[in-house]
């Protein structure tokens, strides 16, 4: 209904779709009060593209620079948004994730990339030969390196120990044991993370446009 009066107005708007499977408050609630006794929350979803099309809209599917560009435009909405409503460690994990993927993203473009320049002799599928090739073409790049340290966190954060600390409450934290330290993501270290990877999105464009 709301797509077929977007094209019936030519309302100018852009509709993002952040498709995990799941009914995602629900699902949030059944974690945080019912000890994660998950009931009726996968659901089928219809292929969005093909949907938007029928009501003769266009749409798309993210996969390539404009797939980093669209993932952190979703990342910057759970940053900005989301977690100024909904003060919760789930926010906070799921934005991690998010930025876990648009780093993926980024190293998986850049490595293809170096490898067409002669910059690499061949492409690397193992994470950590990624991870290592990275270090390599970034070696004198503080901000790249440090992205791939925070990127190497992010890809244990699922067998990580956490500690919820402050949900509902503006100091929210979720608190992660990594290698044998506390971090303390709250608001202003993910603003610090955000920083960052601003920077990184930058230094992705111009070295996939060299």
């Amino acid at each position: 209904m709301e797509l077929a009066t977007a094209v019936q107005e030519k309302a100018n708007v852009n509709i993002c779709i952040i498709n995990n499977g799941y009914l995602g408050m629900v699902r949030q609630w059944q974690q945080m009060f019912y000890e994660s006794r998950y009931v009726e929350t996968p659901i089928y979803s219809p292929d969005y593209v093909k949907l938007a099309e029928a009501y003769g809209m266009p749409g798309y599917r993210v996969e390539k620079m404009e797939d980093i560009i669209q993932e952190k435009i979703s990342a910057d909405h759970l940053l900005y948004v989301s977690l100024k409503y909904t003060k919760t460690c789930d926010v906070i994990k799921n934005l991690l994730l998010r930025w876990r993927k648009m780093i993926e993203t980024a190293i998986d473009s850049i490595i293809k990339h170096a490898k067409k320049k002669k910059k690499i002799s061949t492409i690397p599928t193992n994470p950590v030969k990624k991870i290592d090739a990275m270090k390599t073409l970034f070696k004198k790049d503080k901000n790249v390196l440090e992205i791939i340290e925070f990127y190497e966190m992010l890809r244990k954060i699922d067998e990580l120990r956490t500690e919820r600390i402050g949900e509902f409450r503006k100091n929210v934290c979720l608190r992660i044991m990594y290698r044998g330290k506390e971090i303390n993501v709250n608001l202003e270290q993910l603003k610090i993370y955000a920083d960052m990877l601003e920077k990184f999105i930058s230094t992705t464009k111009q070295f996939l446009l060299s």
